[in-house]
């Protein structure tokens, strides 16, 4: 059988443990997550909290990743919740709402899961996952209650460090520069998420693409 929900998120291909910065915090989360990506657990079912933008998917990620190159040839299950829940189709049938199918995947993976209105399906598809040995990971919002998780990890905002490490990362690898006075600025906003210092970094750059020659720190002062 196919399957039809395999691991198609768009940032999948730079999702690494590597990648994962833990250098003052996040360090008990991230063991916690290759120990599940890499060894036999007491528990199969694994939830992964963080305030929005703060690498919950990234760590869910690089854990499939990880069991993807561990067990080549066994498909993952990928889907956003929100997806699960909308599209009550047949397919679905063929998929979340079987049990036989999910215990034949490496890893389940159901990303941003919330409180939906739609009680019937979400727990129904609980219901399902609580009765199947696969490994399944759950991303969701700090405060959220999944009530088959059976060990939680909580991933916290980054520190100054960690966040000039990210920022730093995300230039070499997209082979960009930056002044240290805007990468010290931008690691010292208590406010951002690690995607909205990635979003900002990119909207400099798109400026400069487009001819403005507006120094760096007054762009990021501007919008912060």
């Amino acid at each position: 059988m196919t399957n039809k929900y395999s691991s198609t998120y768009p940032a999948k291909e730079r999702a690494s443990f590597e990648n994962f910065i833990s250098v003052d915090t996040n360090t008990t989360a991230k063991s916690t997550a290759i120990e599940f990506a890499l060894s036999v657990t007491p528990y199969n079912v694994l939830g992964i909290s963080s305030t929005i933008g703060n690498g919950a998917t990234h760590l869910a990620l690089a854990i499939l990743n990880k069991i993807e190159v561990n067990e080549r040839g066994k498909e993952v299950f990928y889907s956003s919740f929100e997806r699960l829940i909308s599209n009550n189709s047949e397919n679905n049938e063929l998929t979340i709402f079987n049990k036989e199918f999910l215990n034949s995947k490496s890893l389940i993976l159901i990303d941003s899961f919330y409180e939906s209105s739609n009680k019937e399906i979400s727990n129904k598809i609980v219901e399902v996952l609580k009765n199947v040995n696969t490994k399944i990971i759950f991303t969701y919002n700090e405060g959220t209650k999944v009530p088959i998780v059976q060990k939680e990890i909580k991933i916290t905002r980054p520190s100054v460090i960690e966040k000039e490490i990210i920022i730093k990362q995300l230039l070499k690898s997209e082979k960009m520069d930056l002044c240290s006075e805007s990468i010290n600025y931008i690691g010292g906003l208590n406010n951002l998420s690690v995607r909205e210092i990635e979003g900002l970094i990119i909207s400099i750059f798109a400026k400069r693409a487009l001819g403005d020659t507006t120094p760096d720190i007054q762009i990021v002062k501007k919008y912060y």
